[in-house]
């Protein structure tokens, strides 16, 4: 067999070349000038979709990055660890697994995962920010570890750097969590929920679209909403007159247009039945029918302390359970506290 590289005659079954031991495995395979073409659907696919914006912001990420560490790194301060080591760090002791470190490893891995599930369980009460303390204690302790480990670097500097990058992450999950989850603890028992609980509403979930039937949110009258509600039985009412919750916990019975009838303990919107009823319904009429204005929805207080007194009265719900949807501060989602009452609120 000649070799493809200093073209000597080779042995018959010899796997390099005698002379300069290049590999002659590679020369008796056949290549294959035609491979394999991508499936018909990712053809058409790639047709479709323009990837060329994907790339060029591939791109100026690793521009912004690289112009970042650079910086940091031509100042003299500090040296910034590869990008395999910073992906490494941002899970805590998953540098140290990687580096052959399994016990302190899973040592910082665990007891982050753990502070930060109380911190979460008892977030909206004294001890919830103490436990998401500890847990960032521990990320910050395991980046500290890996990078002394791997890198000389002065500890005073590296501590000043870790704090500063840690401190960056965790306000941006702490404004995320007072979006999505934010603590609204309850000081009063009102069915059904009880002094002590803790629910977490939703404050972006009606960002995009507005609330929908059957969606539990909190409400609080406005200044703004002290407009007059016109109906069959009442001209001039005010809601904040007819409450006196500043904010209310209920479901939405209806949107604007809808044909509300309540009847023997059954809710029907436009004819069509629902199983969903608000939160305490035995505090209503036997019967009631309300039609939703525009520009308003429809939320029956019942949990307020002046449903309990004038829950008889249609006229009462009429007017106090139309409200502007600008006044709707979030949907509630989970009790999160005390466990023994935990539950998702749908």
């Amino acid at each position: 067999m000649q070799c493809p590289s200093c073209r000597f005659e080779n042995m018959p079954g010899l796997d390099a070349c005698g002379r300069c031991g290049t590999s002659l495995t590679l020369a008796g395979s056949a290549i294959d000038v035609n491979p394999p073409r991508a499936s018909r659907s990712a053809r058409q696919m790639r047709r479709l979709v323009n990837r060329k914006p994907v790339y060029r912001a591939k791109d100026a990420a690793r521009s912004v990055r690289g112009g970042l560490l650079g910086a940091i790194a031509a100042d003299g301060w500090f040296t910034p660890p590869p990008p395999g080591t910073i992906r490494r760090l941002i899970v805590p002791g998953l540098a140290q697994i990687h580096a052959g470190n399994v016990t302190w490893g899973w040592l910082y891995l665990g007891s982050y995962a753990v502070f930060l599930l109380l911190g979460l369980l008892r977030w909206g009460s004294t001890d919830g920010p103490i436990f998401i303390g500890l847990a960032i204690s521990a990320h910050a302790s395991s980046v500290v570890s890996a990078l002394m480990r791997e890198h000389a670097v002065d500890r005073r500097k590296l501590f000043l750097f870790t704090l500063f990058v840690t401190t960056i992450l965790y306000a941006l999950l702490s404004v995320v969590l007072r979006g999505i989850a934010a603590p609204l603890a309850l000081m009063a028992d009102s069915r059904p929920f009880a002094a002590g609980d803790v629910l977490l509403v939703n404050n972006w979930a009606f960002a995009i679209t507005g609330p929908r039937r059957g969606d539990v949110v909190v409400t609080r009258p406005s200044v703004n909403s002290r407009r007059e509600v016109t109906d069959p039985m009442r001209a001039g009412g005010h809601r904040r007159d007819y409450l006196e919750d500043n904010q209310v916990i209920d479901r939405v019975i209806g949107l604007a247009g809808d044909r509300v009838v309540w009847e023997d303990g059954r809710l029907s919107i436009n004819g069509e039945p629902v199983s969903w009823t608000p939160l305490v319904p035995d505090r209503l009429p036997a019967r009631m029918e309300i039609e939703v204005p525009e520009h308003y929805l429809l939320v029956l207080p019942t949990m307020t302390a002046a449903a309990a007194q004038r829950g008889s009265s249609a006229e009462f719900w009429k007017v106090a359970g139309l409200i502007d949807p600008g006044d709707v501060e979030g949907g509630v989602w989970l009790r999160i506290a005390p466990l023994s009452r935990f539950r998702f609120i749908r």
